[in-house]
């Protein structure tokens, strides 16, 4: 497969709360992300974010491809200031 730099897996184009608490982020895959992943919005997280729900193309699925675009539902907590990630990562456990 690609080499990932810096273990990155999505590029956020937008981010959102949704009224359930969920994070709604929008943009690209970069690897293959699946339903139950655990990404971070940074490198050094060590609280990790896990995806509830994937949406592409207005349908719901399992499995976002890589390279290509759509909605990932995210549960877990982040700070204000990582609001403004522009990507996230697979989770580090350990760093």
């Amino acid at each position: 497969g690609a080499i990932i730099m810096n273990n990155e897996v999505f590029s956020i184009i937008s981010l959102s709360e949704s009224k359930s608490g969920e994070w709604v982020v929008e943009g690209r895959a970069y690897a293959d992300v699946r339903i139950g992943d655990l990404l971070s919005v940074s490198a050094e997280r060590t609280t990790p974010l896990r995806v509830t729900g994937i949406v592409t193309y207005g349908k719901q699925t399992v499995l976002l491809s890589r390279m290509m675009t759509g909605r990932l539902y995210l549960q877990g907590v982040m700070r204000p200031k990582e609001k403004a990630a522009t990507c996230l990562y697979q989770f580090q456990p350990g760093i």
